[in-house]
């Protein structure tokens, strides 16, 4: 289960919220959160793709994958 809850300051509300998934909350600190490091200039190079998955925890590659199916299936998981 995901939750959002409000971060508060002296009771005013911060533009960063806290996020729990499982109960556990999330480091959202930019060193851990932020935007996804994309891959695709490494996408021929196995030992640099291993030591990119070793560095960050995953690989992404922008746009390989078509944009409509992925939010086709987007769609399909938010229906269950």
């Amino acid at each position: 289960m995901h939750a959002v809850t409000p971060n508060r300051v002296d009771g005013a509300r911060n533009a960063a919220p806290e996020l729990y998934c499982g109960g556990v909350k999330l480091d959202t600190s930019p060193a851990k959160f932020g935007e996804l490091r994309d891959s695709s200039p490494i996408a021929g190079d196995i030992p640099a793709c291993k030591a990119r998955m070793a560095e960050e925890g995953y690989l992404f590659f922008r746009g390989l994958i078509d944009r409509q199916e992925v939010l086709e299936a987007r769609r399909e998981i938010m229906l269950k």
